[in-house]
């Protein structure tokens, strides 16, 4: 038999020991069960792509924050680097993020996990990476086989938790960041972010600093982001963030970004920042997924051995535009008002009662488990939760067209397409 190793579900959140995953939306599995060949070519060669989504738990309600433009992503890198998709349509994608919600019991009322401050409500927010991998028959470089889709869901608090009244710290790493697809979520792109967050942590350790995250310069020496996050700067009035084709990430939160700031009257360019201009901002900030805006108030410089070289400071969280935006921001991260065209809710793809019946199978999965476990059964390969034999009445959408005609209007027509065109 084929030798599995674990995939590790990466998050900061609650335990995952009695959390479900799917693979390829059919197969609903504990988390500790989800396992891929050891020859795979995405294990060894990090031939894979990663994309991650958000869902938000607000009043009761589930919540799935732009979806459309997540998958229109994911399929944007897989074609980069050849990988077909077809056998996952974007609306199975989105109907089995509601199934892993109520398999898991998200949905339920009774449900209490930890809780984050939006526009004055407490929220729950959960964090969906989908990871598009292959299996392969051999070890070596060899051509892959058709693509797998393993979805993982994991109730988490704040990303980058900050100190309100300043923000966070970040460390600016000593060597270039480089990467060979800027443009895509490929797993080899976020090698180096690994490798930058346990440098950081061993230079917090040593020098008692609170760095929470890591930002990076390309070869010609300008600040092009963060680890999973684009940077953005205030300067009079005027916010300016970092070109794709000098090594930025395409944020969807930037974008998010970009239409508010056109709201409030703000222009919003893009350009190159250097460590200089970010010092004689207004204000710094990263924006992200699971973070959403977060100040910076202070960038450590390390030199090449990572000992503190200089920190430069900046009054970011203070700065009145930077906490207006960052406002708007939480509105529409929960759906408030005209934000509300930005999300689908569950109750529109499961009913409570699809909900609660795909809950029950997952009650009755771990009780088999339990049982086959205190027998000495460690491997259960057969009659796993299955979103086809549980049939639940999967929604459907136009890719896409939701969120166009959305800032039509309300972005005033011009939109900002995460770069594109440069990629």
């Amino acid at each position: 038999m084929m030798e599995k190793v674990d995939i590790m579900v990466d998050s900061a959140s609650e335990t995952h020991s009695s959390l479900f995953a799917c693979l390829d939306l059919q197969d609903f599995l504990p988390c500790s069960m989800a396992r891929i060949s050891h020859p795979s070519g995405s294990l060894n060669y990090a031939n894979a792509i990663i994309e991650s989504m958000s869902l938000v738990k607000v009043d009761g309600r589930l919540l799935l924050f732009h979806p459309w433009m997540n998958l229109k992503r994911m399929r944007e890198g897989a074609s980069t680097i050849g990988i077909k998709m077809d056998a996952f349509p974007d609306e199975k994608i989105i109907g089995n993020v509601f199934a892993l919600a109520a398999i898991n019991g998200f949905h339920k009322s009774l449900w209490h996990g930890k809780t984050v401050l939006r526009a004055g409500k407490k929220i729950n927010k959960f964090y969906i990476r989908q990871l598009l991998y292959f299996e392969s028959e051999g070890l070596g470089a060899s051509p892959a086989n058709g693509p797998g889709l393993l979805s993982t869901i994991s109730p988490i608090g704040e990303h980058l938790q900050q100190d309100k009244r300043k923000g966070i710290k970040v460390m600016l790493f000593p060597f270039p960041r480089k990467l060979q697809f800027p443009c895509v979520c490929t797993s080899s792109t976020y090698q180096l972010q690994q490798h930058s967050k346990n440098k950081m942590a061993l230079f917090n350790e040593e020098h008692g600093e609170s760095c929470r995250e890591v930002i990076f310069q390309n070869p010609s020496g300008e600040v092009i982001g963060a680890n999973g996050e684009n940077i953005v700067i205030l300067k009079n009035g005027k916010l300016i963030s970092p070109l794709a084709s000098d090594g930025a990430i395409p944020g969807i939160t930037l974008q998010m970004v970009f239409h508010l700031a056109k709201d409030m009257g703000l222009e919003f360019t893009e350009g190159k920042i250097t460590l200089k201009d970010i010092c004689q901002a207004d204000a710094f900030f990263l924006t992200g997924e699971p973070a959403g805006i977060v100040p910076v108030s202070e960038i450590l410089e390390v030199n090449s051995n990572f000992k503190l070289k200089e920190t430069h400071s900046i009054l970011s969280a203070g700065n009145n535009i930077l906490r207006k935006l960052k406002g708007q921001y939480s509105r529409m991260e929960i759906g408030e008002g005209m934000f509300r065209q930005l999300h689908y809710e569950m109750q529109d793809w499961l009913s409570f009662k699809e909900a609660e019946r795909i809950y029950s199978c997952g009650l009755r999965f771990k009780e088999r488990m339990a049982r086959a476990w205190r027998k000495g059964l460690e491997h259960l390969s057969r009659h796993r939760p299955n979103p086809h034999i549980m049939n639940p009445s999967w929604g459907s959408i136009q890719a896409g067209s939701k969120f166009s005609e959305f800032f039509d209007n309300y972005g005033k027509g011009s939109g900002y397409d995460g770069n594109k065109e440069r990629c």
